[in-house]
């Protein structure tokens, strides 16, 4: 899984901050003293861009990408809008329906067949309002679910804990992470298989992570996102994110993308119905009038290319990770060399296949309907530029660079519910110049903002892998790195990480130190 830590930046005034003063000015009316806190002066938005590790050689949306062969799409993923109860296609005994939602300090927004959920590209809309990130972090999706042995239906609820606007070759994609209510599948353990069995205690995310580190298909996602609203941090995480659908529904079983009126679909982008977001192919996607392509039939297609699946019959051929560079109606060359794995035609399935994406595995299959796929040549090759082509796409010859190497966050950049941060002294006074409540009573999420806003952090060094200076401690904290560096070079794992353990996280292939 790959977190994020924002950057914040100066941006007017914070939601804390504003709601301190209107109590303040309640108070002036009620004869009462309104807190120190709330009158301090400061200007501050938390607000700030996230920038994750780049996935391609050339940077930005460049051809090469990291696949996945999962589909990905949770069991109670797609719902109706409009509060009508569905069957679970897969569970027969599970039916549930979306009733509400509900925001923090807000009435809730009750859902019924005059009044349905509304999306706009991947956002959520209230009463013709669409939800900004500060108003959809907190929000919470209540269900009704009717479970075997129930007399009753019960409401469960999955709040949205992250969220960030992430950058694709269409615009902007929203991202959430949402969690169930804590408890609510243990409690009802008529309803086991919501629950890993390997750990039975843990509550099931909405969307899975099948990394337990990091994951490896979603370098190159870039995008911003707040640091907190206010009230709760912005807690996100891009491995478990998912992306909001309108109107889509997706069958698994054929691999096919359907329109479906007043239906929502959770998309995570663990899986290839997310990730094709992300790659330019999100379920509102713009008509591509060269080859006659709708929204459905686009993300249709794309899911079929990311997972190798050359049939498009929901049979992946591919593993989580294997690079592949690709062609398409947004990028017009490729990176580097390659061999051509597969031209994709304009109904997803492979018009040829070359060199496949994996050589191990599952067999791929030659024939698609009982017609046989040909090896590609130049012919087919040259269909993408003449618009009877959905994508071409090949193996890269040369191997990714290893991620970046991010300084890792310090004492004073991580929240806590004590005053100050002693183990960073100098970043710590600097703030506390300026805001004493950081040092009298916690260390939130403002204050953290504060070091880099006030520029406490100036010419603090991080003691990381990619540090020029000595430290007196073996190690880094990169757990990865550390032990690619100290495999080789032992010294720096026993006595002092110094400026020649730095210079081995390139030289050895370790990382890329920015």
């Amino acid at each position: 899984m790959t977190a994020i830590r924002t950057t914040a930046t100066n941006f007017g005034i914070s939601p804390r901050w504003l709601m301190g003063a209107l109590a303040a000015s309640l108070c002036v009316a009620a004869g009462c003293d309104a807190p120190e806190r709330e009158s301090l002066e400061l200007e501050r938005q938390p607000e700030g861009e996230v920038s994750l590790r780049p996935g391609t050689n050339s940077g930005g949306w460049g051809s090469i990408r990291l696949n996945t062969p999962q589909y990905h799409k949770y069991k109670m993923g797609e719902v109706p809008r409009d509060a009508s109860p569905i069957t679970s296609p897969d569970e027969p005994e599970l039916t549930y329906s979306l009733v509400r939602v509900e925001l923090d300090n807000e009435e809730p927004f009750h859902i019924e067949g005059g009044n349905p959920l509304e999306l706009s590209e991947g956002k959520i809309v209230l009463d013709g309002f669409e939800l900004t990130q500060e108003l959809l972090l907190g929000a919470r999706l209540v269900y009704e679910m009717s479970l075997p042995g129930e007399p009753d239906p019960i409401e469960i609820g999955a709040t949205i804990t992250g969220v960030m606007f992430a950058d694709g070759p269409t615009g902007q994609v929203p991202l959430v992470n949402l969690e169930w209510d804590p408890g609510i599948w243990n409690e009802h353990k008529k309803y086991p298989h919501h629950t890993d069995p390997d750990y039975p205690d843990q509550e099931p995310g909405v969307c899975p992570s099948p990394y337990p580190t990091e994951d490896p298909n979603l370098w190159g996602v870039e995008g911003d996102a707040i640091s907190d609203n206010g009230v709760r941090p912005n807690n996100f995480d891009l491995g478990t994110s998912a992306v909001l659908y309108n109107d889509i529904y997706l069958d698994s079983s054929s691999a096919e993308v359907l329109h479906e009126d007043m239906f929502m679909t959770i998309a995570c982008v663990s899986g290839a119905a997310g990730k094709a977001a992300l790659w330019g192919f999100p379920g509102w996607v713009h008509q591509d009038t060269d080859r006659g392509l709708d929204r459905y039939q686009q993300l249709q297609n794309a899911m079929a290319m990311i997972r190798f699946d050359v049939c498009r019959s929901g049979d992946p051929n591919t593993e989580d990770g294997t690079p592949v560079q690709i062609r398409d109606r947004y990028v017009g060359s490729f990176d580097v060399a390659g061999d051509t794995e597969a031209v994709w035609g304009l109904d997803g399935r492979a018009i040829c296949i070359g060199t496949p994406r994996l050589e191990s595995g599952t067999p791929l299959p030659m024939s698609c309907g009982g017609a046989d796929i040909p090896t590609c040549n130049s012919t087919h090759e040259a269909m993408l530029d003449s618009d009877t082509a959905f994508a071409w796409t090949k193996r890269p010859t040369l191997s990714l660079p290893p991620p970046p190497i991010p300084a890792p966050p310090g004492a004073c950049e991580t929240t806590s519910p004590t005053p100050g941060c002693a183990e960073e002294p100098a970043i710590e006074a600097c703030v506390c110049d300026a805001d004493p409540y950081c040092c009298h009573t916690a260390w939130d999420s403002i204050c953290v903002n504060e070091v880099t806003s006030l520029a406490c952090d100036d010419n603090v060094p991080y003691p990381d892998a990619c540090a020029s200076q000595p430290y007196p401690s073996p190690g880094t904290s990169n757990e990865w790195v550390e032990e690619c560096v100290c495999d080789a070079d032992s010294y720096c794992c026993t006595t002092s990480w110094d400026s020649i353990c730095a210079d081995e996280v390139v030289s050895l292939g370790c990382g890329v130190c920015s």
